[in-house]
């Protein structure tokens, strides 16, 4: 589950006037029922179902309960009956954890203190200097974060208004975390602003990231091709973005001689909320004009960073990138002419010309049918591999109930159909050539039949759509069953 976005209720829920129950004694009581209730989640893959209250009540209580406060229906009878124990119950929780991070104070034997005062106090006991040079580290490379306020207004004064261009600025609180390293034992601070006290709109915090099978395919053509893969990482790599929220804290040890006083933060902050987006518009920004008129400075930073690479080629990653071995007779030549016509696979425009080996799409797909034993709701489970190495897996509960082992294998068919026309286009614009239709392979014979022989009908609607998106993707050449 991603988020909830939008609740509704119909004529069955139970009303304020009937939402009691008058024992002999002349108790009222009320009812705990959820009937009637329904929210819409939306999904992590972008899809969106309407969930019925009492399934999100047992499944995710704690987002519901936030939910159901937020949105001001926590008096209603579906809700008031279990939100405020549930908010209760969560508020334990997390002080019972916040008071076991302060009962935390050795980690691999070493002592990890609290603040940066105990952190030269137990430097002092001890003898040595490794938090004060932990500390002095990073006081160097977060400094430039912040500056100052110039006007000499303490953060009271602030906090009362009396510093008219800080209107719209929000106070937030900063820390230090310590850790100790496994591999070297050595010690590691981090200042961290509390970034979970703002409310950065969904604008300044939306940062696109490569997807975890565009990664996978990279790795697998590396392998397929015999190319070296190689990688680096940006030290304090947020440092380098400017700040996108309008934020200040009142200065601690770390700031030094300004201890007291109001600063502003200028830089993104590991912790806010912004940073990682901040980060990503910066580096997109810097990269752009490299891109379009480099100078001698950009090839300059790009030999640095090709020296870090040769320094550091120590790791690996395997990927099968051997073709599998495939029985070719388990698949039918169909001619598909005369049912659709001269379909062909759509191709991404100013795609790439296709370099380097072909890959082979296999795709291994099934149902649980009616696996949900409350709803009857049938699972799909789709595994993909590019050659021997699988790429995309994929499991989730279907949006209509089955009648039948038939119709919940062919909307798994029709998902796996979906994934491997995405990976298609995907591998295209990688300049990657494919090796003719993806493979696909089922444990349903009359899926089988019905996605490679010309005869066969279905006549339900929602099966029939499925039944002929996959026969059409067969008779474009994009799989084979």
């Amino acid at each position: 589950m991603k988020e909830i976005v939008d609740h509704r209720s119909n004529a069955t829920a139970i009303s304020k006037d009937d939402g009691f129950v008058i024992s002999s004694g002349g108790n009222r009581t009320a009812k705990r029922t959820t009937r009637g209730w329904e929210l819409c989640v939306e999904w992590k893959d972008g899809t969106s179902d309407w969930v019925k209250l009492k399934d999100l009540k047992d499944s995710n209580p704690v987002e519901l309960a936030e939910y159901a406060v937020a949105n001001l229906i926590v008096n209603e009878l579906a809700f008031k009956w279990w939100v405020p124990l549930t908010l209760k119950k969560r508020n334990r929780v997390i002080a019972k954890v916040k008071s076991q991070y302060l009962r935390t104070t050795h980690k691999f034997g070493i002592r990890v203190p609290k603040s940066i005062e105990e952190a030269y106090r137990i430097d002092e006991e001890n003898g040595n200097s490794y938090w004060a040079d932990a500390l002095k580290k990073e006081f160097s490379k977060v400094s430039v974060a912040w500056e100052a306020y110039g006007k000499g207004l303490t953060p009271e004064e602030v906090r009362a208004g009396k510093a008219p261009d800080l209107i719209g600025f929000h106070e937030i609180g900063c820390h230090m975390i310590f850790d100790v390293k496994m591999s070297d034992l050595s010690r590691k601070c981090r200042f961290v602003a509390g970034g979970h006290t703002t409310e950065a709109p969904a604008s300044l915090t939306y940062s696109s990231v490569v997807s975890r099978d565009s990664l996978r395919i990279a790795f697998l053509i590396a392998a397929l091709n015999d190319l070296d893969v190689q990688a680096c990482d940006v030290i304090y790599a947020y440092l380098n973005a400017p700040c996108c929220e309008k934020i200040w804290f009142e200065g601690g040890a770390e700031c030094g001689e300004d201890c007291g006083k109001v600063m502003n933060i200028k830089r993104a902050l590991y912790g806010l909320r912004s940073s990682g987006a901040a980060w990503r518009n910066m580096l997109a920004a810097m990269m752009a004009p490299y891109s379009a008129l480099p100078r001698v400075g950009h090839i300059e930073a790009l030999y640095n960073i090709f020296t870090y690479l040769m320094m550091h080629d120590e790791s690996a990653l395997a990927f099968d990138a051997t073709k599998p071995d495939i029985d070719e007779s388990a698949f039918q030549e169909v001619d598909w002419k005369d049912f659709y016509g001269e379909v062909e696979e759509e191709l991404p425009p100013k795609m790439p010309e296709p370099l380097g080996r072909p890959v082979t799409i296999s795709c291994f797909v099934d149902a649980n049918h009616a696996g949900n034993v409350v709803t009857r709701w049938s699972h799909s489970g789709v595994l993909i591999f590019l050659m021997n190495a699988p790429i995309i897996w994929f499991s989730k509960r279907q949006n209509t109930v089955e009648s039948s082992s038939f119709g919940s294998e062919f909307v798994a068919a029709r998902i796996a159909r979906d994934l491997i026309v995405s990976l298609r286009i995907k591998l295209r614009m990688f300049g990657c050539p494919i090796d003719g239709p993806a493979n696909v392979f089922c444990d349903n014979q009359g899926v089988v039949k019905n996605a490679s022989l010309l005869e066969s009908t279905l006549s339900k609607k929602h099966n029939a759509i499925n039944y002929h998106v996959v026969r059409e993707a067969a008779a474009a050449g994009i799989l084979r069953f």
